[in-house]
Order: structure tokens, then C-alpha cells, then sequence
């Protein structure tokens, strides 16, 4: 399915300071062959009211028949890319990580990025999956 023609970096929610200063600065200092495991917050359903967590996905992205990529708290991956989406950067001043399954050799498409303000996203329109609470570097 891929990205809409009207995806702009502009439009990328922002959520910087999500996750405390250690945690972006351990995400920051991820480069290709790290390998690392992630804790996730409890994700809270996005209310208007009580707070701005986005809405969980209406539909998950595009991954072309592939297996995708996991995301569990047991799984220790490996950074593929510190800096996947160059525009990103430029534009809001976070790096975008793409990861996968380490020592894994069937290929998984890449459905989830690491964000450097410490959220998960997904890889078309980069909304927000799930928050980090922190990260293991191996």
C-alpha cells in the first residue's frame, strides 16, 4: 500500500520529551549492529479528555505478504539503520530507526521503527504504536 501521496514530515505527530532523557539518549546512540531489547509502557487507549496518546491504528501497514517483524519484551533485535528516514530528521530532528529480529534468517519486513523521542511507529504514516520505557544495549 505504501505511504499516501500527501504524507508530508510536517504532518508526523510529535511527541518529543515522551520518554525520559536516558531512555532518548540510549535510543540516540543506537547504530547498525547493535543489539538491543525494548520495554514497552502499558499502553493506554487515547483519550481527548484525559490526555493526548494517539488512537490506536485503524489499520496496521502494509507488509506485502511478508512475515513481519515482532514486537515482544523477550525478542533481542538488531538496528539495521540509525537513520532510516533522513527527512525526518531535517524536519522534526528525529532519527527514525529501522530494526529487526537479531540473528534471524528469514526475512521480516520492517512494519515498526524506533523513534528517538522514544515512541514505536509505523513505517507509512509513523503514527504512534506503542511508547518505550526503556532499552537493554547490548
Amino acid at each position: 500500500m505504501g505511504r499516501s501521496c500527501y504524507f508530508t514530515y510536517e504532518k508526523v505527530r510529535d511527541r518529543a520529551s515522551v520518554a525520559d532523557q536516558d531512555v532518548m539518549r540510549k535510543i540516540s546512540d543506537l547504530k547498525p549492529g547493535d543489539a538491543f531489547e525494548i520495554k514497552f509502557k502499558v499502553y493506554r487507549e487515547y483519550s481527548d479528555i484525559e490526555d493526548d496518546y494517539c488512537p490506536l491504528l485503524t489499520r496496521e501497514p502494509s507488509n506485502y505478504g511478508y512475515e513481519t517483524v515482532p514486537l515482544d519484551e523477550s525478542i533481542v533485535y538488531s538496528v539495521l539503520n540509525s537513520n532510516v528516514e533522513p527527512g525526518l530528521e531535517e524536519v522534526k530532528g528525529l532519527r527514525c530507526i529501522n530494526f529487526t529480529v537479531r540473528n534471524c534468517n528469514s526475512f521480516m519486513f520492517n512494519t515498526h521503527r524506533l523513534i528517538t523521542d522514544g515512541t514505536i511507529r509505523e513505517c507509512e504514516g509513523l503514527g504512534i504504536n506503542f511508547e518505550v520505557e526503556d532499552i537493554i544495549v547490548y
